[in-house]
C-alpha cells in the first residue's frame, strides 16, 4: 500500500492519523516538496524524506495507478553539523519485497531513447533494500539537481524503474533549515 511508505513518517512524529480515513491524512509534521514528502523528529530533529507525496499519488493515480509499484528514493538525515544524508532505494511493491540482485541508481535525463547517468553501485541491504555507499551520496546529489527523475537498473543493464527526484532539492534544503545548517558548510 502507497501509504505503507509513508507510514514511517508518519511515526518519527508525535502525530497519528488512527481516526482519519486512508489516504485523505498527512501529518502537520510531514512537508512536501512537489513529489517529495520530509517529516523531522520535534525533540532531536532528525530527518527523513522519501519520494512520495500526495501531488505524486494524485499524478499517477489519475494516470497510471501501476506507478505505486516504481522503488522509493528515501533520505535520512541526523541531526548535527557533522552528519551526512544517507540515501536508500526501497523495491518492495504493496509491502512485498523481490530479490532482485544487483542494482545501480542513475540519473535520468530525457532525451530521444534511454538517457541514463553515471552509475551509482548501490549496497543490498536486506531482500529489497539498497543504500547508496556515503562516499556517493555528494555526487548523486549534484547530478539530481540537473532532472526531476532517477533510474535503477539490474546488473545486466536493463531498466528496473523510475524514481522521481522533483522536490529532493527542496526536501534537503527543507531538512537543513529545520536541523539549523542552512548557510553553513555542511548544508
Amino acid at each position: 500500500l502507497l501509504w505503507a511508505a509513508l507510514v514511517p513518517l508518519a511515526l518519527i512524529g508525535a502525530a497519528r492519523a488512527e481516526d482519519s480515513a486512508p489516504g485523505e491524512w498527512i501529518a502537520p509534521e510531514v512537508m512536501e516538496q512537489r513529489d517529495w514528502s520530509t517529516a523531522c523528529e520535534e525533540i532531536v530533529p532528525d530527518c527523513t524524506a522519501v519520494s512520495v507525496s500526495r501531488a505524486f499519488v494524485a499524478r499517477i493515480t489519475g494516470t497510471d495507478p501501476g506507478d505505486y509499484a516504481m522503488p522509493k528514493l528515501w533520505v535520512m538525515r541526523r541531526a548535527g553539523a557533522h552528519t551526512r544524508p544517507r540515501v536508500f532505494v526501497d523495491t518492495s511493491v504493496w509491502g512485498e519485497a523481490s530479490e532482485l540482485g544487483a542494482l545501480s541508481l542513475h540519473v535520468y535525463y530525457d532525451c530521444d531513447g534511454d538517457c541514463t547517468g553515471r552509475a551509482y553501485r548501490l549496497k543490498q541491504i536486506e531482500k529489497g533494500r539498497y543504500e547508496l555507499p556515503p562516499e556517493q551520496v555528494a555526487a548523486f546529489f549534484a547530478e539530481s539537481a540537473k532532472t526531476g527523475r532517477a533510474a535503477t537498473r539490474r546488473a545486466d543493464g536493463s531498466m528496473h524503474g523510475i524514481i522521481s527526484t522533483s522536490g529532493l532539492i527542496a526536501a534537503l534544503r527543507w531538512m537543513d533549515e529545520s536541523q539549523g545548517r542552512t548557510g553553513t558548510v555542511t548544508a
